[in-house]
C-alpha cells in the first residue's frame, strides 16, 4: 500500500515537473514581448502552376505578365501570364565575360528592361524584352549583387569592398554608361560583421525610394535615389541587433596561410523577405507575436505591412500554406497576391 501511495505521488511530481517546464520553457519561447494588429481578409486560390525549379524568384514588379528568374539558369527569364495558365521561357545571349554559374549572376526586370550582371568583373548587359541580344557596358571590379536600374544611366547594387583593411558591404549608386561610382551607402557600422547586415534591396517603382530590409535584425531603410538616409523603420518586434557572431579560419594551402571570416553562430532570420506596393511595404516576417496562437502563426505566413511613406507599421494579414509549405515570396498586383511555394506560383484573389 505504501508503496502504491509512493509511485502516485511520484508520478503526480513528475507530472508537475513536466507542466511547470513546459511553462516555463516552451511557453516562454513563444513570447517576443510584442503585438500585432491582425486583419481578416480571405485570399480564394484562382490558379496554380509549376516551377521549373525550386530556386525561382520573382525577377521584377509584375505589369501585365510576371516575370521570374531561376538561379540554375541564369541567363533565362520565365514570363507567366497573370491567370498562371501559361508559362514560357525567354533565354539571352550572355557574353563569356559574365559567368553563368548559380549565384553569380544576378538578372532582373525593370520596366521593358532586362539586365544581367555578373557579380565580379563589373560586367552588364542590357535588353529589351523581346530582344535576346543586348548592350554591354563595363563598370568598377567590385563585388555586386542586387542590382537594379534606377534610370537610362543608372544602376544601383549592394557592393561588397575591402575598406581601410576591412570588409564593408554598401549601396553603390554607379553610372554604367561612364562607368563610375556616384555615391555610396554604407550599411556595416564598425561594431558590426558584414553577415549581420545581410539583407534584401528593392527600389520602388513609384516613389523611385530605395528599401533595404536586414534578414537578422528588425528593422528597414529608406533612401533616395543618390543614397541619402530618408528614415530607418523599426519593424514591429522588439529585436533591435544582430545576435550573429564570427569566426576567422585559417588554413596553410600552397605554404601559404589563408584566413576566411565566417559565421560561428546559427542564423537567425527575423524578416524572410517583402515586396512593395502603391506605397506599401508587405513584409514576411518570421516571429510570432504574443497575441497569435501557435496554430494559426504554423499553418500560414503573416505578413506585416508599412507605409512607405514614413514605415510606420499599419496592419498585419495570413496568407494560408500551399502543400504544406510557406510561401517564399510575394507580389501584389491590383486586388491579386502571387506568391511562390518551393516550386509552385500560387495567385490569389482578395474575396473579402
Amino acid at each position: 500500500m505504501k508503496k502504491s501511495i509512493f509511485l502516485v505521488v511520484c508520478i503526480i511530481v513528475l507530472c508537475f515537473s513536466v507542466i511547470l517546464f513546459y511553462q516555463r520553457f516552451f511557453l516562454k519561447q513563444d513570447r517576443n514581448g510584442f503585438e500585432r494588429k491582425i486583419i481578416k481578409t480571405t485570399y480564394k486560390v484562382v490558379n496554380s502552376i509549376k516551377l521549373p525549379s525550386s530556386s525561382c524568384y520573382f525577377a521584377g514588379e509584375p505589369n501585365e505578365e510576371l516575370y521570374l528568374k531561376d538561379l540554375q539558369t541564369a541567363n533565362v527569364i520565365f514570363i507567366a501570364d497573370l491567370t498562371l495558365s501559361n508559362i514560357k521561357k525567354r533565354a539571352y545571349n550572355v557574353p563569356d565575360e559574365i559567368s553563368v554559374r548559380k549565384r553569380k549572376v544576378n538578372i532582373g526586370i525593370v520596366g521593358t528592361s532586362v539586365f544581367i550582371s555578373g557579380n565580379l568583373a563589373g560586367n552588364l548587359n542590357i535588353y529589351s524584352l523581346a530582344n535576346p541580344t543586348g548592350t554591354s557596358y563595363k563598370n568598377p571590379k567590385i563585388w555586386f549583387d542586387q542590382t537594379t536600374l534606377a534610370s537610362n544611366t543608372t544602376v544601383i547594387g549592394r557592393g561588397l569592398q575591402t575598406i581601410k583593411g576591412n570588409l564593408q558591404i554598401q549601396v553603390i549608386n554607379f553610372n554604367y554608361k561612364k562607368g563610375r561610382v556616384k555615391s555610396t551607402y554604407n550599411l556595416s557600422a564598425e561594431a558590426e560583421n558584414v553577415f549581420s547586415v545581410d539583407g534584401q534591396l528593392q527600389l520602388d517603382n513609384m516613389s523611385k525610394d530605395l528599401f533595404y530590409m536586414f534578414f537578422y535584425k528588425g528593422s528597414f531603410l529608406c533612401l533616395d535615389t543618390n543614397l541619402n538616409l530618408k528614415y530607418e523603420a523599426k519593424t514591429i518586434d522588439t529585436i533591435t541587433s544582430s545576435s550573429l557572431k564570427t569566426a576567422t579560419l585559417s588554413a596553410k594551402i600552397k605554404n601559404k596561410t589563408e584566413t576566411k571570416t565566417t559565421q560561428s553562430t546559427p542564423r537567425n532570420v527575423i524578416n524572410r523577405s517583402y515586396t512593395l506596393y502603391q506605397n506599401h511595404l508587405y513584409l514576411i516576417s518570421s516571429l510570432k507575436a504574443d497575441n497569435e496562437s501557435l496554430s494559426k502563426f504554423r499553418d500560414n505566413q503573416i505578413i506585416d505591412v508599412y507605409t512607405c511613406e514614413s514605415g510606420k507599421y499599419l496592419y498585419s494579414f495570413y496568407v494560408p500554406k500551399f502543400k504544406r509549405t510557406k510561401l517564399r515570396e510575394l507580389k501584389i498586383h491590383d486586388k491579386s497576391l502571387f506568391a511562390i511555394y518551393d516550386d509552385f506560383l500560387v495567385g490569389y484573389k482578395l474575396v473579402q
